[in-house]
This record gives structure tokens, C-alpha cells and sequence, in this order.
């Protein structure tokens, strides 16, 4: 039953549903450890998986904390450098930008983009998803012209090894929507987020995906004075964030609040 659960929390994951996931995996490993006793070992990629999935709803400081012993436990199993040691680092700087931890997030996503860097084009892949990553985190620390960069480089290496429509690129348009967006490009900010929106639907990707995007157009939408614009994409995207992740996930209090402004009388001019 543990296994099965703990496989069944990856299928909700990969569904978009990372809340049930969460929940499922603390149901798989209470039944492990009921059944190994107080001297069972720690599962360190069980304790990551664990870890990761209460960044993807909102939970960062319990993430930070979870990732951080995960990434310890896995230093002690596999040698400095190595694909699972790089991946633990690299999970526990996204969840520190998300915990506002920016400059330790910045340090951290370095370090791991410099190992796969010196691993050359067999690890090229790797580093453009760190450095993808990264961006996304230097935008959240509001280093926009450095996030502006990193996006740029990850976005070459993946326009050679992706077609256009891949959902990998829905992703980098919609990281592009949101750093246009933080520089009151609403204009551009607009048209990357509906390129990203087009690929989401075309690749029937879960519903949780198409809600993120919705979130952006409606700040876009309130943000440019369309405030019935913004009510139809919250009204679609607040229900499945509420269904999918908790109230402090950083994009669904996004949402709040732009509902909260909604509710507000539109300021006279």
C-alpha cells in the first residue's frame, strides 16, 4: 500500500494536482514508518519528492527545511557534483527564492549551473533548465534585467533541442510574459502570455497550467483598466488553484489579491 501510494502521489503530481500528491506521499511514508519503527533509515528522494511538493503549494518555509535535510542526507550518498546532488541543490534554491531567501537561492543556482557547465554538452540540457530556473528566481528577487539574461541564454539552448510548440516553451513564454509584466510591458507581456496559453491548450496539459497563465493575463487585464477581462480569467483560474494548492502558493495569492481589487470600486478620474 505504501508503494502504491507513494505512486499514485507522482501520477497527481504529473496531473497537476500537487495538493493531493502532497497529501498522498505523507500517507505512503506514515505507513512506512509505522512499519520500519523509530530506527528506519531516512528515504532521502522520498524526503526531496516530499520537499518539492510542498513548494508547488506554497508551503516555502517547510520546504526550505525539508530540502535542506534531503539535500544533506543525499551529499552523504552520492559523490560531490553528481546528477542527484546537483538536482537536490537545485531544488532547494527555487524554494528559497520562493521563501524570499534571494541571496542563498542566487548563490546556490550558481554553484549547480557551474557544475553542469563543466560537464560540457552532455549536461547542456541540465544547465539550461537551471538557468531557466534561475531567472525565474531573479525575477522574484527583482533582479529583472540579470533574469532577462538568463532566460535568454536557457532559451536558446532549448529552441535547438525543442519545436516551437513544446510545452517546455509555453513555460519560457510565460516566464516572458510575467518579467514583461515586472517591467509594465504589458503590451509584450500580453503576447507572450497568450503564445504560452495557445501551446498549454493545444497540448491538453492539466488544468493547473492553464490557470497560471490565466492568473498573469488578469493582472495584465486589471493592471490595463479591463476590469471584466480580469474577472473572466480569475473566475476561471481561481477555482482550480484553490482545488490544487494551498493559500500561501505564491501565484494563488496573486490571485486573491487581484479579486480582492476587483471587489474594490475602480478608482474616478
Amino acid at each position: 500500500m505504501a508503494a502504491q501510494l507513494n505512486d499514485l502521489s507522482i501520477l497527481l503530481n504529473d496531473a497537476g494536482r500537487p495538493a493531493e500528491a502532497l497529501a498522498t506521499l505523507e500517507e505512503s511514508r506514515a505507513i512506512e514508518a509505522r512499519l520500519a519503527g523509530d530506527k528506519a533509515p531516512v528515504d532521502a528522494i522520498s524526503l526531496q519528492n516530499l520537499g518539492s511538493l510542498q513548494e508547488s503549494v506554497g508551503d516555502y518555509v517547510e520546504a526550505v527545511a525539508t530540502l535542506s535535510e534531503a539535500a544533506r542526507l543525499i551529499r552523504t550518498q552520492f559523490p560531490e557534483g553528481s546528477p542527484s546532488v546537483l538536482k537536490a541543490e537545485a531544488n532547494l534554491a527555487r524554494a528559497l527564492a520562493f521563501a524570499g531567501r534571494h541571496a542563498e537561492s542566487r548563490a546556490l543556482f550558481e554553484r549547480v549551473r557551474a557544475a553542469h557547465a563543466a560537464g560540457g554538452e552532455s549536461s547542456r540540457f541540465d544547465w539550461a533548465i537551471e538557468t531557466f530556473r534561475q531567472a525565474g528566481a531573479a525575477r522574484l528577487a527583482g533582479r529583472l534585467e540579470e533574469a532577462g539574461e538568463l532566460l535568454a541564454e536557457a532559451e536558446a539552448v532549448f529552441t535547438r533541442m525543442v519545436p516551437a510548440d513544446h510545452p517546455l516553451m509555453a513555460q519560457v513564454d510565460r516566464q516572458r510574459g510575467m518579467l514583461a509584466t515586472a517591467r509594465d510591458d504589458l503590451v509584450a507581456a500580453r503576447a507572450h502570455l497568450e503564445q504560452a496559453r495557445g501551446i498549454v491548450e493545444r497540448a491538453d496539459l492539466p488544468a493547473l497550467d492553464l490557470a497560471l497563465v490565466d492568473v498573469s493575463l488578469a493582472e495584465i487585464a486589471l493592471r490595463s483598466g479591463d476590469r471584466a477581462g480580469a474577472r473572466k480569467r480569475l473566475s476561471a483560474a481561481l477555482p482550480v488553484l484553490r482545488a490544487t494548492v494551498g493559500p500561501g502558493e505564491y501565484y494563488r495569492a496573486l490571485a486573491e489579491r487581484l479579486e480582492t481589487e476587483l471587489a474594490q470600486a475602480p478608482a474616478r478620474h
